[in-house]
């Protein structure tokens, strides 16, 4: 399973930057992004202008995931695919205690 670990800065590359969406239909609900995260990202920025918990490979809860403040764009490092991993493996998750919010995610790569 691919971890998750804050960090505080990370670099945008020009082309490289694919963007999804996942909306939180119904609060405090797990969803996964449409497609898996890309082998070549490096790192995901999480934003939504609600509180959101995060995780990849396996649905949010009580006790998985990782909390990112409303309205605050946070940066993620993810490890390289691993041998033996699926495509489930580097699908990120979200859930939101709001109904309706809007998570974007952003996959970055090294330059």
């Amino acid at each position: 399973m691919s971890s998750i670990d804050q960090i505080t800065a990370g670099k945008l590359i020009k082309g490289n930057t694919p963007s999804v969406s996942i909306t939180c239909a119904v609060a405090s609900t797990d969803y996964a992004a449409a497609a898996f995260m890309p082998d070549s990202a490096r790192y995901v920025i999480v934003s939504c202008a609600a509180a959101v918990v995060v995780s990849i490979g396996e649905a949010t809860s009580a006790t998985v995931g990782v909390g990112v403040t409303a309205g605050v764009a946070t940066t993620f490092p993810v490890r390289l695919r691993q041998p033996g991993e699926t495509d489930a493996d580097r699908t990120l998750h979200a859930q939101s205690p709001t109904a309706g919010a809007v998570v974007r995610l952003t996959y970055m790569t090294d330059a």
